[in-house]
């Protein structure tokens, strides 16, 4: 919006209107009004209503409007992950006492990376019960998995990468309440440590499979030219189906016979 304030080859018309925009915007956001609110009043309010801006004049300002809207656009969705409030689980008591650390470094590395995995988005976090949540899952882990072997590392990284995500705040919510049991988080897959909107996304992936699936006419074939990405078998069955337009590809439907994962391509 400033490169249109400061543009001398753009129209008069265009940097008054841009003036003008730059001062109602500050406004309205000193009022903190929702950006979708904002964005509203200055399309429909002021070029609605403002005969001086129309042909180039009305389309290098809302390029300059939408080009300052997008800049925004992240500090108004960091201000919506608002941390929340949170229930300890009942069986956590703050009065005893938690050893800072194991004394074994890797295993404390460990401790230290879920007690900040918890503590994001969490307003109320307790450092003690985020420390003795780890502690259990990685108690868990270091037993289930054999000491500090490489499948305790691969469980730590998958743990890890999923508790982080701050889209899995449901998911830290509910351990760090009691609702799911740390010591079972030990042994989740990826499946299972899914947040809502991963999980939603692979049941629509899923149902479109399956739509395909049984409308399909054609015979499926087993080869061994597809290579699962989940197990790393090759002993898959496959068919094709036009699912586009004419001159479009088919696309390939493939199902892994040892494992049951499916997926597609063009």
């Amino acid at each position: 919006m400033n490169g249109l304030r400061k543009n001398a080859s753009a129209p008069a018309a265009v940097q008054s209107i841009a003036n003008a925009l730059t001062k109602k915007w500050s406004k309205l956001l000193a009022s903190s009004a929702p950006l979708f609110v904002v964005g509203f009043f200055f399309f429909f309010g002021f070029f609605g209503g403002n005969s001086a801006c129309s042909g180039p004049a009305r389309a290098l300002a809302l390029n300059g409007l939408g080009s300052f809207c997008h800049r925004l656009r992240p500090a108004c969705f960091a201000a919506a992950s608002t941390p929340v409030l949170i229930r300890p689980d009942p069986e956590f008591n703050p009065a005893v006492a938690l050893k800072s650390a194991i004394g074994d470094k890797p295993r404390d590395k460990t401790v230290e990376l879920f007690v900040n995995a918890f503590s994001i988005g969490i307003q109320n976090a307790d450092q003690k019960l985020l420390l003795w949540k780890a502690r259990q899952i990685e108690e868990a882990m270091f037993k289930e998995y054999n000491g500090f072997s490489e499948k305790y590392k691969s469980q730590f990284r998958t743990l890890l990468s999923n508790l982080k995500n701050v889209d899995n705040l449901k998911l830290r919510t509910e351990i760090l309440g009691g609702d799911i049991a740390a010591k079972s988080v030990a042994t989740f897959t990826s499946q299972d440590l899914m947040s809502e909107s991963a999980k939603f996304a692979a049941k629509k992936a899923e149902a479109e499979f399956n739509h395909w699936a049984s409308t399909a006419k054609s015979t499926e074939a087993v080869t061994d030219e597809f290579k699962c990405g989940k197990c790393g078998q090759r002993k898959c069955t496959y068919y094709q189906k036009q699912t586009r337009s004419a001159d479009e590809p088919m696309t390939t439907f493939v199902t892994c016979q040892n494992c049951g994962n499916k997926w597609k391509f063009c």
